[in-house]
């Protein structure tokens, strides 16, 4: 039981599109740090669930813009992209 009960107040995590669990089914407790009360248990999601996400993120940009993703940093992309401000 949480200490507060919102009705907006999501215990899922946002992936391509829906609201799923953590693969493994963990979760961690969200705290209220003036209170200390748990304010709700959300997905410990992990590196797959990244992966999905970040793979969904592409798929939803691609089209309009033509833009990749990078790994870490606009200087890692494996294409230069040219823009109105230079490349990256």
């Amino acid at each position: 039981m949480t200490a507060v009960e919102l009705p907006l107040l999501q215990r899922q995590a946002y992936v391509d599109g829906k609201w799923v669990d953590a693969d493994s089914g963990e979760t961690f407790p969200v705290v209220d740090p003036a209170t200390g009360d748990v304010i709700a248990e959300v997905p410990r999601t992990g590196a797959a669930e990244t992966r999905r996400a970040l793979a969904a993120a592409e798929r939803a940009l691609r089209p309009k813009t033509g833009l990749a993703f990078c790994d870490a940093s606009p200087t890692s992309c494996s294409s230069t992209r040219t823009t109105s401000r230079g490349s990256w």
